[in-house]
């Protein structure tokens, strides 16, 4: 595995003013695939799961030089379903008889014999490149299904982020300590522990590993370069990145509030209060929001720790000031 920057000490969140409901329910989503607003997420290049010398080399090669596949690999029964019945006629005895015809060629012709086995090798070649594409995107799938992700971000400043993640300025920025136990929690009893990673950023799509890649690295492998990795025109935002296992969520919501249900379910997780060290208020949070989320710090006694901020446009420069309140 690679090794990885050591993790800051503080990330954050950037949500809308909705999510006042993080602080006040101790929970926030891990979001599965089709929940995430970049259509690349999880989605590798799946070309194929091994190089063309590879199939050739461990697969093909031993394959046609057995003679006891030969005469099965011109898809025998398949050339008489083609064959126009008035050419079947050719043929007295039917099926058996055409199959001998064949058997015949194929040990006395050798450029008969080199065709078929060459159609055979290109059919075999493409099947496992077929089956390589569906491993890969069933992979992948089972993954986005599986997993969720919690992003966040080194930078509470960013402009692009106020607008995008937190409704054009209107909400705010969590800030996050994240020495808590909720953030370096064990996997299983193997020693590791379940952190927030940093995202790297890729001019190109990863390719899927190779199924020699996977034997020697087993899915870890996979694992980067579907959830770690993102194109290089994301890279403003510097994000890390935490995964959980869906199935393990304190709680999932299925359906909307009228009942209906939901396309893509919300899986909640515990976030205990002592994670939260600060509020970073939008510039254009409307006062009453404002005032709301600012009394709801003061008077909750779970929040007491919790310091305040305003972010502010600069007027000297396209920047954002965090003052604190």
């Amino acid at each position: 595995m690679n090794s990885f920057p050591a993790l800051p000490a503080r990330l954050f969140k950037y949500v809308t003013f909705e999510r006042l409901d993080v602080l006040q329910n101790e929970c926030i989503r891990f979001t599965q695939r089709d929940g995430l607003n970049d259509p690349w997420e999880l989605r590798p290049n799946v070309e194929k799961l091994a190089t063309e010398e590879q199939i050739e080399r461990e697969i093909l090669q031993p394959l046609f030089d057995d003679p006891d596949i030969k005469e099965l690999i011109g898809d025998v029964a398949g050339e008489w379903k083609r064959i126009p019945s008035a050419q079947r006629a050719k043929f007295p005895g039917g099926f058996p008889a055409f199959k001998k015809y064949v058997r015949r060629r194929l040990s006395s012709d050798p450029q008969f014999l080199a065709q078929t086995l060459s159609d055979g090798r290109e059919k075999t070649r493409q099947g496992i490149n077929k089956s390589s594409l569906d491993f890969g995107e069933a992979f992948s799938k089972a993954l986005g299904d599986s997993f969720g992700v919690l992003s966040l971000t080194t930078n509470s400043s960013n402009k692009l982020m106020w607008s995008h993640y937190a409704a054009s300025h209107t909400g705010m920025v969590l800030e996050l300590d994240t020495n808590q136990p909720f953030f370096n929690h064990p996997l299983g009893d193997n020693g590791k522990v379940n952190h927030p990673r940093p995202i790297r950023y890729m001019a190109q799509l990863p390719a899927f590993p190779s199924l020699q890649e996977l034997a020697a690295s087993g899915p870890s492998k996979a694992v980067e370069a579907l959830m770690f990795i993102k194109s290089e025109e994301w890279s403003y935002e510097e994000e890390w990145r935490m995964v959980n296992a869906l199935q393990s969520a304190d709680k999932t919501i299925t359906t909307d509030k009228d009942g209906k249900p939901l396309e893509n379910a919300t899986h909640l997780f515990k976030l205990p209060a002592s994670c939260i060290t600060g509020v970073i208020l939008g510039a254009q949070m409307p006062e009453a929001n404002r005032q709301t989320i600012i009394n709801f710090i003061r008077t909750d006694g779970r929040y007491g720790h919790v310091a305040l901020s305003q972010a502010k446009t600069s007027k000297q420069s396209y920047a954002m000031d965090i003052e604190p309140l």
